[in-house]
């Protein structure tokens, strides 16, 4: 039979109350308070009258583990839609060379969504499906689809083939249009169905899925004369 009043057993029964105690807190409340502070004093007190110098909670070690993790996944998830950003406004801009300029528009009797042609949109795997303004002389939202490849890359590990991106709006007016190729600079936010924080995929998932993503964008680009680049 377990002797419970041994000081060895008595301690390790007082910390771990202590420790469910602090690990409910934070799960509840989420942040740092006189509560939390009481049960450090707590703690202070146990480890005083055990002679113990430092004892650390497993509740901010998990923390600790838990945010390292977040950290590896959010930079696979922003070098994910780099890679996309970059198929988004070399798309764009090659559409800029063929016909001298791309227009963003709020539809309205005047103005239709412009699309890509179908030759681009086959190069690039994508097409815009949608393009609204939320507020005057703001910018412009544009919905588009992924096709082929990257579709089929994506859709592998469970994301959406729709992604969004916004237009800076430079006139303040209900469209915007491209005249110059390096004038899709003013694209920006791309995003995908991909969020570090709740992705059920690993970040080694994740970091097989940019390094798809970045096979075929290095197979792409080498056809293209001049590269636009496209950072988060």
């Amino acid at each position: 039979m377990k002797n419970t009043n041994h000081p060895i057993s008595n301690y390790s029964n007082l910390l771990a109350d202590i420790q469910k105690k602090a690990a409910d807190h934070c799960k509840t409340i989420g942040r740092y308070d006189e509560s939390l502070f009481n049960i450090g004093v707590e703690l202070g007190k146990l480890l005083q009258s055990n002679n113990i110098q430092e004892q650390r909670l497993k509740i901010f070690t998990d923390f600790d583990n838990s945010n390292a993790e977040y950290k590896k996944r959010h930079a696979h998830v922003n070098r994910i839609e780099n890679i996309i950003g970059c198929f988004v406004v070399n798309a764009i801009a090659q559409q800029i060379e063929n016909n001298g300029a791309f227009t963003f528009s709020r539809p309205n009797f005047m103005h239709k969504c412009e699309k890509l042609e179908e030759s681009i949109s086959s190069e690039f795997f994508m097409q815009i499906i949608s393009t609204k303004q939320k507020e005057n002389g703001g910018s412009f939202q544009v919905e588009l689809d992924f096709n082929g490849q990257l579709a089929e890359i994506l859709n592998a590990y469970g994301i959406s083939s729709s992604a969004s991106f916004e237009v800076d709006n430079s006139t303040g007016d209900d469209q915007e249009t491209l005249y110059r190729a390096d004038d899709v600079k003013q694209i920006f936010y791309v995003n995908i169905d991909l969020n570090a924080k709740t992705t059920k995929l690993t970040y080694q998932q994740l970091s097989e899925l940019a390094n798809s993503l970045k096979e075929i964008q290095v197979f792409l680009l080498l056809s293209i004369d001049k590269v636009q680049s496209f950072k988060n």
